[in-house]
């Protein structure tokens, strides 16, 4: 072995005098790199992530202005009554649902709320306030607000809003107005107080949870009057519906007549949510004077719809004395039945006529005749006088029952045409003593 050969181990090596490693050497090319790969990668992510969203905004604003102008063409069609065009632009999914959505083109019920005394501000449009989409762009949600007059009991006019959500679905050719989903009203719930027990769905809870003392205390006010018949023991049963048939039913007196267990009311949302207070007092108002007309005609035990025009007037009488309905005859409803002949006192055609909405000169004949009674001829109450429609076999037996005299009697005659005279538009040089009551 050559002498000249050094050995030596990894011990004896001088590690500190080898030459550094290239990586070594420049320590942050390494996280450099990272950094560089990271920026990268995150400005790639981000602008797919800006490049998607831009997308979906841009399908959520096209989705939504065909929505609106969807929308817009079915107010149109609405408000003009136009069933044919209305027809060709609501869901025929289900078929229950639409043909009762043209029943209320037809009957002007599908934005208008007359029977719950407010009337639709035809010089305000609809206002488009919010608009969902669910998430495969396919159905929406519009929250609108319609203006209307609320006429209370003294025939004052209150300018009101109530908040009505449109469901929309998109169908093969166009979007559609259609019946809310399974899912959309959120199953049931009830509340009871001393005289009521309600049913409602878990949407309107909130709203009717608020509503029940209120319309507790309307009805609490019949138990005040000695004249009227209180709710005690038994509760009244009233379940507010979601089939917007409820809603054409409330335009119709005799099916509101007709006798029933429990009182079925369309609920809030299909009504219409109030959004201030102006607005909530007025739908209290509405849905008491249906329960308090319901318990009227309950423990009257009336069989519908005999003398129906007749207890139809004495209700409405009643209900404008508990402030919750404005009574409707008017100097003017005078003058037109004035028009086509006084013809009170004697009203034996129209004894057997069922309750119609109003106005059609049976019903101006009946109201001014229950006016005048309530006015001039009889200390009866209204209520009283209705038990007299139940005990009474003709419309002359009644008569003579609560005002002693016959109607062919010269002193009844002479105090009706008395009585309707005052009753007529005044002229300048008169004072007006106000509907129903004699000067």
């Amino acid at each position: 072995m050559s002498q000249q050969f050094e050995w030596q181990t990894e011990d004896d090596v001088d590690w500190d005098s080898l030459p550094p490693d290239p990586a070594e050497r420049r320590p942050g090319l390494r996280k450099l790199t990272v950094v560089v790969m990271l920026i990268v990668v995150a400005g790639i992510s981000g602008f797919l992530f800006w490049r998607f969203n831009l997308v979906v905004q841009q399908g959520i604003a096209n989705t939504e202005e065909d929505v609106v102008s969807s929308f817009a063409l079915y107010d149109r069609a609405v408000r003009l009554q136009d069933k044919d065009l209305t027809r060709s632009l609501i869901s025929g999914a289900n078929s229950k649902w639409s043909f009762t959505h043209l029943e209320m083109v037809a009957e002007d019920m599908v934005f208008n709320r007359t029977p719950f005394s407010m009337q639709l501000r035809e010089d305000e449009p609809t206002q488009v306030v919010e608009i969902i989409t669910d998430e495969t762009l396919t159905e929406a949600e519009l929250i609108t607000e319609q203006a209307y007059y609320h006429v209370d009991a003294e025939g004052r006019e209150t300018a009101v809003t109530l908040q009505q959500t449109i469901v929309i679905r998109k169908g093969v050719e166009r979007w559609l107005v259609a019946r809310p989903h399974r899912g959309y009203w959120d199953g049931w719930e009830s509340a009871s107080g001393d005289f009521l027990n309600l049913s409602y769905p878990g949407k309107d809870a909130e709203l009717l949870e608020r509503m029940l003392p209120h319309l507790e205390a309307a009805v609490g006010v019949i138990c005040e009057n000695s004249t009227l018949p209180c709710p005690r023991g038994d509760q009244i049963s009233i379940r507010f519906d979601t089939d917007p048939q409820s809603l054409l039913v409330t335009a119709d007196p005799a099916r509101m007549m007709l006798p029933q267990r429990s009182l079925e009311l369309p609920t809030p949302t299909l009504v219409g949510l109030p959004v201030d207070e102006a607005g909530y007092d007025a739908v209290v108002q509405a849905y008491a004077a249906f329960i308090i007309n319901f318990h009227l005609l309950d423990v009257l035990d009336w069989d519908c719809c005999a003398r129906g025009l007749f207890h139809q007037a004495l209700l409405d009488w009643q209900l404008a004395e508990l402030g919750l309905r404005p009574w409707p005859m008017e100097p003017d409803q005078y003058q037109r039945l004035q028009r086509r002949g006084t013809e009170a006192p004697d009203l034996s055609a129209y004894w057997e006529m069922t309750p119609r909405p109003l106005w059609g000169n049976p019903q101006r004949a009946v109201y001014a005749f229950t006016a005048f009674l309530l006015n001039e001829e009889t200390m009866m109450t209204p209520y009283e006088l209705q038990v007299a429609l139940e005990e009474a076999d003709s419309y002359t037996e009644w008569v003579q029952s609560v005002t002693g005299r016959s109607v062919s009697d010269p002193v009844l005659r002479r105090s009706w045409a008395r009585f309707f005279r005052y009753q007529l538009p005044v002229v300048p040089d008169q004072q007006a003593a106000g509907p129903g009551v004699s000067r």
